[in-house]
């Protein structure tokens, strides 16, 4: 019996051995396929978001806003999550500002992730250097989001990267450093990542992995969760089309409405609850209301050659924001693309005129 027992020994230790080398080269296959994602990304983001690493490396000098700027906030945020954290401060009401009286935080625009992993770069990093990496951070979660989505979707790591780099690393984006809250847009592909996975294995994990994403991006912004929730509905009704008639589905719906409802209470709640502070919230843009033109999201009526044809063509008033709404050249390519594949080329130039038509005498 011992030396049966010293053979078993020795094969499971030999067994370890020859395991080693297999897990090593599953690793190397992985990291293989994905080369295009750790070569290219990080080149992406820093040259990018150039100055931002400059800002990361100098931690000799103060090289904040030099005018009047939100990141300010977004330090205030910071610091009150302490606060917060510590004990001395309550989440939605503060006496910090407009002593003794103070204020409601209920409607103040913070990014939960935002305070606390800038509150906790702090630690170990200068201001300013905390905030600038905690931006590339975000930045970087965004496109991997993005990238496990698209790879999920087309199987190639090269077109799931340039999907990802034009979703994370998008003008609008990059554009609002002193806005994390409009920033970080990752739980968007992330949902939509688990729906697919909900719609394809009937999974009620990730059904509630999704109503936990939602949930939890209601501290993260107010306005992606708005954003989310819309392309989520249109997603779900694309995605599930064909099995509304399954009532598992619909179960797995429930539950991911009951889960992100759960989650994402806490934070809604103290917006509803005070009838007055959600009057005054309703009535803050009133008598300043901005007309929009449809074709705003159409026409690029920035560019300089383009604005001159859209107003020599194109009845517009002064309140028309062609730049503010854009959807993108590449969005619109793809879908004039798919307009060439589903009719023949000359109808789907008809069908474009007679959208174009109709969306440029629509205004609200």
């Amino acid at each position: 019996m011992p030396g049966a027992n010293l053979k078993a020994q020795v094969g499971n230790r030999r067994s370890m051995h020859e395991s080693a080398p297999v897990a090593l080269r599953r690793l190397a296959n992985s990291l293989r396929r994905h080369l295009y994602l750790i070569c290219l990304a990080p080149v992406a983001v820093l040259v990018m978001t150039q100055p931002t690493v400059d800002f990361l490396l100098d931690s000799g000098s103060f090289r904040g806003p030099a005018a009047p700027s939100d990141i300010f906030m977004k330090y205030w945020d910071a610091w009150y999550g302490g606060e917060v954290l510590a004990g001395r401060a309550n989440f939605f009401h503060t006496d910090k500002l407009f002593y003794p009286q103070g204020m409601s935080l209920a409607y103040h625009n913070f990014s939960l992730p935002h305070m606390l992993v800038f509150g906790s770069l702090q630690e170990v990093l200068p201001l300013v250097n905390a905030y600038a990496l905690t931006y590339l951070l975000i930045i970087a979660i965004n496109l991997l989001s993005a990238y496990a989505l698209l790879l999920r979707l087309v199987s190639r790591p090269a077109f799931a990267l340039a999907g990802a780099v034009v979703f994370g690393l998008h003008p609008f984006v990059r554009g609002h450093e002193p806005h994390p809250e409009l920033m970080t847009i990752a739980t968007i592909p992330l949902t939509f990542y688990c729906l697919e996975r909900v719609l394809r294995n009937g999974s009620w994990r990730w059904a509630a992995l999704a109503g936990t994403l939602v949930g939890l991006t209601a501290f993260t912004s107010l306005y992606t969760l708005v954003c989310l929730l819309i392309t989520l509905g249109i997603g779900a009704v694309f995605l599930g089309a064909n099995r509304w008639r399954e009532p598992r589905l619909w179960r797995l719906a429930l539950l991911l409405l009951l889960v992100a409802g759960s989650i994402s209470l806490p934070r809604l709640y103290p917006m509803i609850i005070n009838r007055a502070l959600l009057a005054e919230a309703l009535d803050k843009n009133a008598g300043q209301e901005t007309g929009y033109d449809a074709l705003k999201f159409f026409v690029n009526a920035g560019h300089p050659l383009v604005s001159q044809l859209q107003q020599r063509f194109f009845a517009t008033n002064g309140h028309f924001k062609g730049s503010v709404g854009y959807l993108g050249t590449i969005p619109l390519l793809l879908i004039a693309f798919w307009l060439t594949r589903i009719a023949l080329y000359a109808p789907a130039l008809l069908y474009c005129w007679f959208f174009f038509v109709c969306v440029s005498v629509i205004n609200w």
